[in-house]
C-alpha cells in the first residue's frame, strides 16, 4: 500500500509566493512519466516484491484574497521508491506508473471535495472547517488505499498482462475525464 502524507497549514500568504522545489520529489503530471532512474533505491533478488512506488497526496490550505484556497499535490518520493535490479522491465514500470496515476486521480477527487470549504477565512475559522478538511482527506485517503490494493490484486502486481492492460485503459480514461 502507498503511504499518504498529510501536510496541513493554514496561513495568509501571497498568491505569488514561489513554489518549493524538492529534487527528491516528483509532482505528477500528464507529460512526465516515471522512469527507472526515479527509483533511487536498488534491491537484490532476495526481496519479496519487484518494485515499490512511494507516492502520496499533500494538501495545503492558504488564505488568498481573503478566502481559504486548497491545493492538492500528488507526488512521488524518489528516495523511498525502489526497484529490484533484476526486474527493471517496461511492463513493471507501467504498473508502477499506474500506482502514481491512481494517486493523482484521488488528488483530483480531493481537490473537488475541498471546493465547498473554500470560503472566507473568517468563516473557515469560525466553522472549524480545518477538522472537516481532515475528515475529507482521511476518507479519500482510505478509498485510494483500497483502490491501490485492488489494483495490485487484480493485476497480480503487474504480472497479469491482460488485467494490467484493462487497468491501464481504465486509469487513462479516469484521468482524461478528470482533466476536462
Amino acid at each position: 500500500m502507498k503511504t499518504i502524507v498529510l501536510i496541513f497549514s493554514l496561513a495568509i500568504v501571497s498568491a505569488f509566493a514561489p513554489p518549493q522545489s524538492d529534487p527528491n520529489e516528483l509532482v505528477w503530471s500528464t507529460w512526465r512519466r516515471l522512469n527507472w532512474d526515479d527509483f533511487v533505491k536498488r534491491t537484490g533478488p532476495e526481496e519479496l516484491y519487484k518494485a515499490y512506488t512511494y507516492s502520496g497526496i499533500r494538501y495545503d490550505v492558504k488564505g488568498i484574497d481573503g478566502k481559504a484556497k486548497f491545493t492538492c499535490t500528488p507526488y512521488f518520493l524518489k528516495s523511498k521508491s525502489w526497484v529490484n535490479v533484476a526486474h527493471q522491465e517496461t511492463q513493471l514500470l507501467i504498473h508502477e506508473q499506474g500506482h502514481f496515476d491512481i494517486t493523482a486521480i484521488y488528488a483530483f477527487h480531493m481537490a473537488s471535495a475541498f471546493k465547498p470549504l473554500e470560503v472566507e477565512i473568517r468563516e473557515f475559522k469560525e466553522e472549524n472547517l480545518q477538522e472537516r478538511s481532515i475528515a475529507i482527506f482521511d476518507s479519500i485517503y482510505s478509498i485510494m488505499e483500497q483502490r491501490q490494493a485492488d489494483y495490485d490484486l487484480a493485476t497480480n502486481h503487474g504480472i497479469n498482462a491482460e488485467a494490467q492492460l484493462k487497468w491501464n485503459r481504465q486509469i487513462a480514461q479516469e484521468i482524461d475525464s478528470l482533466m476536462q
